[in-house]
């Protein structure tokens, strides 16, 4: 019997001195972001925040440097911070991301960039048959459509100020060690979602580097251009993106232009129909 107790005891104690992000319900650790962060970094450093304190009840401050020396800190995204403990994106593909711990520290840290998009492009629906198809136009030098110039605009969310293009490794990073907190996303919305609730939450000994298997990871809906945050938010969550570019309907912007059939004729399948009258039988 005692020594069931004993045996009981060892597995269900620390053998050693935790760290803890969150003790008790209250915050022992501090954010910390660049001074001029990517887009990624911001929303991860608030969708961490939020979900700590979903999980704990304690809120973590957002800082742009240690108010402390010695303080305990999660870098989100890179920094001068992060990189004063040797932890960078360098050599990081597109999306991937490290997970990294030290004795003080917490490093979710990923391959980021901010798209920036190329003039000219719409900015609302009506903008560029308005303002900017000569534009373009006389940068093609063709009678050529822009591919993307009526439709970019729909590639970005206002509410979460983020680009589908955007490269969002740090942000993966933070939903990655969500995961491993025990948070799941399986639908928009809070019926979607499942948190574990614990006062405390340790500081892990981590040290991960994580590659995207697939480059592209497309959904049909929800998309992040949705009106509704959650769904938007659901699209980032699951790890979701979008690449970049014109795919199979890329050649209609060339052939649907009045100009192109005008100038290139010989283009053109012409196409004629015969009318046919077929034989009909009386039913009776």
């Amino acid at each position: 019997m005692k020594l069931t107790i004993l045996l009981f005891a060892l597995f269900t104690s620390p053998l050693f001195a935790e760290t803890w992000l969150v003790e008790n319900g209250e915050p022992k650790a501090e954010i910390v972001i660049a001074k001029e962060p990517t887009r990624s970094a911001r929303l991860g450093a608030t969708e961490l925040q939020s979900y700590l304190e979903k999980i704990s009840g304690a809120r973590l401050e957002i800082v742009s440097e240690p108010t402390e020396k010695d303080s305990l800190a999660i870098f989100v995204g890179e920094s001068e911070a992060a990189r004063a403990v040797g932890v960078a994106a360098d050599g990081l593909t597109r999306d991937a991301f490290r997970i990294v711990s030290g004795s003080n520290w917490l490093a979710l840290v990923g391959k980021d960039l901010d798209f920036q998009p190329r003039e000219p492009w719409a900015r609302h629906h009506n903008d560029w048959a308005r303002n900017r198809e000569a534009a373009w136009e006389e940068l093609a030098g063709h009678p050529w459509k822009c591919p993307i110039g009526t439709s970019l605009y729909r590639k970005y969310n206002k509410q979460l100020d983020i680009w589908s293009y955007d490269h969002r490794g740090s942000l993966n990073a933070v939903y990655a060690f969500l995961r491993d907190l025990g948070v799941r996303w399986y639908m928009p919305g809070e019926l979607g979602e499942i948190l574990p609730e614990t006062a405390s939450i340790a500081l892990p000994e981590v040290d991960r580097t994580v590659q995207p298997e697939y480059e592209v990871r497309s959904i049909s809906r929800p998309l992040l251009s949705s009106n509704e945050v959650e769904d938007a938010l659901w699209y980032l969550r699951i790890g979701a993106n979008s690449q970049f570019g014109v795919l199979h309907h890329g050649q209609r912007h060339l052939t649907e232009h009045p100009g192109q059939r005008t100038a290139h004729p010989e283009y053109y399948a012409p196409v004629s129909y015969t009318h046919l009258t077929l034989p009909t039988k009386r039913i009776v």
